[in-house]
C-alpha cells in the first residue's frame, strides 16, 4: 500500500499536477488514490480467488510493493531534474513545507481512523500465529550425540 502511495505521488509530481480537494494538497490525493489502486489490485485477486491463503494475499501485497517501485523508478528516469528531485524529496519523507495547518487537515482522517480500528492492535495482523518452541527431543539429541 504504500509503494502505491508513493507512485501515487510520483506520478502527479511528473504531470505536474497541482489540484487542492477541500484543502488537502495535490500530493496527499495522489497518495491516497495511488493506495487504493494497490489495495484494490489485492482485493480484486481475492474476489476472483475466494480460497485465497492469507499468505497467497501477502506475497501478492509484496509483488505489487515491487511492481510500484519499479515504475516509480520508470517515472525518475523519465522526469527532468526538478521533477526528480521533488520525487526523491517526497519519498525521503522531506517536511520542510509542513506546519500546524497540514497537521490539522490531517485530524479528522486520523480521529476517524482510531473510531474504527478494534481495541486490540493484535487483531489487525492476518498471519499471526502461535509461538513456537523448540522441540525438547532436538535439545536431547543433540546433546547425546557430543
Amino acid at each position: 500500500m504504500a509503494s502505491g502511495a508513493a507512485f501515487g505521488v510520483a506520478l502527479a509530481t511528473r504531470l505536474g499536477l497541482a489540484v487542492a480537494f477541500l484543502g488537502i494538497a495535490t500530493d496527499s490525493l495522489a497518495a491516497l488514490a495511488g493506495a487504493l489502486a494497490a489495495v484494490s489490485v489485492v482485493w480484486l485477486l481475492t474476489r476472483v480467488r475466494p480460497a485465497t491463503s492469507s499468505m497467497v494475499l501477502l506475497l501478492a501485497g509484496v509483488a505489487m510493493s515491487f511492481f510500484f517501485s519499479s515504475l516509480i523508478l520508470l517515472l525518475q528516469y523519465t522526469a527532468s531534474l526538478g521533477d526528480s528531485y521533488q520525487i526523491v524529496r517526497w519519498l525521503m519523507g522531506g517536511l520542510a513545507g509542513v506546519g500546524a495547518r497540514e497537521v490539522f487537515h490531517l485530524l479528522p482522517f486520523v480521529t476517524i481512523g482510531i473510531a474504527v480500528s478494534p481495541g486490540d492492535p493484535g487483531s489487525l495482523i492476518c498471519c499471526r500465529s502461535a509461538p513456537t518452541s523448540p522441540p525438547a527431543a532436538a535439545s536431547t539429541s543433540a546433546t547425546s550425540a557430543r
